[in-house]
Order: C-alpha cells, then sequence, then structure tokens
C-alpha cells in the first residue's frame, strides 16, 4: 500500500524541489563595471538591461557603447536604436541558464526515485507500477533540464559615476593586449 503512495508521490515532489532550488537566484552582488569586462561584453553580445538613476530601464542586445551613446538593438525589432550612455547605474547581463544544475538535480532525484521504488524489480508488479517504475526516472530528468534550460542567470555590474567608454579605443588597446 505505502510503496504505491510513494511510487505516485515521489516524482512530484522531486520535481517541485528540482524546480524550486533553480528557480533560486545567484545571491551574488553586483560588481563594478570596468572598460575590459565591457570590452568582453561586445564580444559576447549579450541581452542587456540598462538601469538609469532615474529608475527607467531599457533592454536589448549591447551592440556598441561611445561616450554620449549606447547602441542596442530592442527584442522584437529590425533596427537598432540609440540610447544615452550618461545616466546608466547599473547594467545586468544574461550570461547563460541553468542548464547544469537543473541536470545535476535531475540525476540525483531520479536516482532517488529509482532506487526508493526498486525500478530495477518488477517481478510481480502490474503494467501501471512497471510503467511508473521504468518510465518516471527519464521524465524527472527530461523535466529537471527543461526546467533549467528556461531559467536564464544574470551578472550585475554597477556603472563608476562618470565612466566614460569608448568602443574605437577599447578595442585597439585590447586586441593589442590578448
Amino acid at each position: 500500500m505505502y510503496q504505491k503512495i510513494l511510487i505516485f508521490c515521489l516524482p512530484v515532489i522531486f520535481l517541485v524541489g528540482c524546480s524550486s532550488v533553480v528557480r533560486q537566484g545567484s545571491g551574488g552582488g553586483a560588481e563594478i563595471l570596468t572598460e575590459r569586462e565591457l570590452w568582453r561584453m561586445h564580444k559576447d553580445v549579450r541581452f542587456t538591461s540598462f538601469m538609469y538613476d532615474n529608475r527607467s530601464v531599457k533592454e536589448g542586445l549591447l551592440l556598441r557603447w561611445e561616450p554620449d551613446s549606447i547602441l542596442i538593438q530592442p527584442r522584437g525589432t529590425d533596427q537598432p536604436v540609440r540610447i544615452p550612455a550618461p545616466g546608466v547605474v547599473r547594467i545586468k547581463i544574461e550570461v547563460g541558464n541553468r542548464i547544469w544544475e537543473a541536470m545535476a538535480i535531475g540525476t540525483v532525484a531520479a536516482g532517488g526515485y529509482f532506487g526508493l521504488v526498486r525500478s530495477y524489480d518488477l517481478s510481480g508488479v502490474t503494467l501501471g507500477e512497471a510503467i511508473w517504475k521504468v518510465f518516471v526516472p527519464p521524465v524527472i530528468l527530461v523535466t529537471s533540464i527543461a526546467i533549467g534550460s528556461s531559467i536564464d542567470r544574470y551578472k550585475e555590474y554597477m556603472v563608476p559615476e562618470g565612466f566614460e567608454f569608448d568602443y574605437d579605443e577599447a578595442n585597439s588597446l585590447y586586441e593589442l593586449l590578448e
């Protein structure tokens, strides 16, 4: 009796637990933006949020940061737009997703389920129980991967007061150094 309840309840518990751990933020604070970091961001062309001192936010792919303006391409538009560079106090860039963390959690959860319900022992079980024992571990793993790949990771930077960046100047300097 308890084994049947366990077979039906454990997948739900593992999936809820997996999604809650993967949803948590990185917990790290914002770093100070440097010229070199900004130059590297140009190489990656990442989706970036620009937060201004008047609390407005502009978002788009970072194409080019110049002393007076920033060229971005907002999502869903064909043409890039210029936004003002002065007044940006913080930027947040998308650096990936949580697929690896989710895959690790899903593997542990699927292995735990596999061991707890003894999926390796199918003798004397009904067809329904066998299906739950055999197909739930892969479903847990695939679901955790889907959850992790849909959750973006971000990195935040504080823009120092008076920060000015000229892409052409920085590019010529850092191309020589690397």
